[in-house]
């Protein structure tokens, strides 16, 4: 049972299949059919229970949606209002979308899927969804409710997901695409509640994350709300994912809030209710894994919020910690001294410590730094108390430059000169290039 909780305040009633008044039923069964398949046409559906049975055991099913219950390809434009799409059967999708310029809406629906690497709604390829007042419910082993692969864009809006199986996260996106979450809620039982592997945007506006993943990885190492990775390494490590949250919440049962590894992550925090229940668990760690020795580079940009957790980070790893807008942040910042590059910009904001810290650079107004009696530690100085600071950010390149980072810092401030005035700036590029991996494994759980 949780210490804290989190009551989501959507101010909405969630569907469920009872809700679903239908006219006429569509049932297909055996491997590689779909319930309702559309290609390059525009058709629309309403009150339709669609049901799908049936394995498949080919790659096609996760790039191409030819095992799913309803599937929109080469640029059909479908809808699908006040209807019930139900699946049973490995690599058994509920709603697929498939290729570029394909749309599929979703309207005051119910989604279930009962199989193995079975998701709720899938878009690959450049495909697109929004799903509007939906309910998707997944019950197998690795089947995100919402999962995107190759490309795309996913909106769900006033609806609610629920993944209640192992390696089953609510957000699963790979290799480009952006999804975006308004008003929703986000519940994982046996998962993480985001995984984002390679370049990806997950952008989340009123709306909450209740993550309960409750299976260490073998390749992480532990457990996490969020995750940001690359599932490959080299070249591919430079990808960078972003996550957001503009208020609404996350509540994290066991181990981290975020977590990020052998990727490249910007992470804002604008109002965001942050609780986590695991006493161990960091509200950020970066560091290497069995995913790759590069470690994690991450912009965290907290506004407008107070939150309580360690930030953690590995020498493989380097970090630009924003606390501004008012926020608050309590907690220590690399207090195990491991080595990492870490900037810490805490102007309008406050930190307060809760042990020695650790950081390699520091911008600050003179009263931004509660000490408490620990000792902040920057670039081997201790800080001295009530003084203002400039430092520089942390350069972390992404895809678009060339792998690594260089850390710059103001010459003068090693001899214990805290008057510097040089330029903040993190020097963040987000140049965009996708990867168009056919990658279809969805968990970072691997055994």
């Amino acid at each position: 049972n949780s210490q804290n909780e989190i009551n989501p305040e959507t101010g909405l009633t969630y569907l469920d299949s009872s809700d679903i008044y239908t006219e006429s039923e569509i049932s297909v069964y055996g491997e590689g059919s779909n319930g309702i398949m559309i290609s390059g046409d525009s058709k629309s559906y309403s009150n339709v229970i669609i049901t799908k049975e049936g394995d498949s055991h080919s790659a096609s099913a996760d790039i191409y949606g030819t095992n799913s219950a309803v599937l929109a390809t080469n640029a059909a434009s479908l809808t699908l209002t006040d209807s019930l799409a139900v699946t049973s059967g490995e690599k058994a999708h509920a709603v697929f979308s498939c290729a570029s310029g394909t749309g599929i809406d979703i309207t005051g629906s119910v989604i279930i899927t009962r199989g193995n690497n079975s998701a709720g709604l899938f878009s690959s390829l450049e495909g697109n969804i929004t799903a509007t007042n939906a309910t998707i419910e997944t019950e197998g082993a690795l089947s995100p409710a919402l999962c995107m692969k190759r490309g795309g864009v996913m909106s769900f809006n006033e609806g609610k997901c629920t993944a209640s199986s192992f390696d089953s996260p609510a957000i699963y996106t790979a290799s480009g695409g952006n999804i975006s979450v308004i008003t929703s809620v986000l519940e994982t039982e046996n998962a993480q509640g985001v995984i984002i592997d390679g370049k990806s945007t997950v952008a989340l506006s009123g709306s909450y994350i209740l993550a309960n993943d409750t299976k260490s990885s073998d390749k992480t190492g532990g457990m996490q709300a969020v995750l940001i990775y690359n599932s490959e390494s080299g070249d591919k490590a430079r990808y960078r994912g972003v996550f957001s949250s503009e208020g609404g919440g996350i509540l994290n049962e066991k181990g981290d809030v975020f977590f990020v590894t052998n990727a490249v992550a910007d992470i804002t925090l604008n109002g965001t209710e942050i609780i986590n229940n695991d006493p161990d668990g960091a509200l950020l760690r970066a560091e290497s894994s069995d995913w790759g020795n590069e470690g994690g580079k991450a912009n965290l940009r907290i506004q407008n919020q107070t939150v309580t957790g360690n930030i953690i980070a590995d020498s493989s790893s380097a970090l630009n910690v924003y606390i501004n807008d008012s926020s608050i942040l309590t907690g220590t910042i690399n207090a195990e001294n491991s080595g990492a590059e870490i900037f810490v910009d805490v102007t309008g904001g406050i930190w307060q410590l809760t042990g020695d810290s650790y950081i390699t650079s520091l911008t600050c107004d003179n009263n931004s730094i509660i000490l408490d009696g620990h000792t902040l530690y920057v670039k081997g100085n201790a800080y001295p108390s009530e003084s203002a600071l400039k430092g520089r950010a942390v350069s972390i390149p992404d895809e678009s430059d060339n792998f690594g980072y260089e850390a710059e810092f103001v010459e003068g401030y090693e001899s214990g000169d805290d008057t510097n005035n040089t330029d903040n700036s993190d020097n963040t590029d987000n140049t965009d290039n996708t990867d168009n991996s056919d990658n279809t494994d969805n968990s970072d759980n691997t055994d």
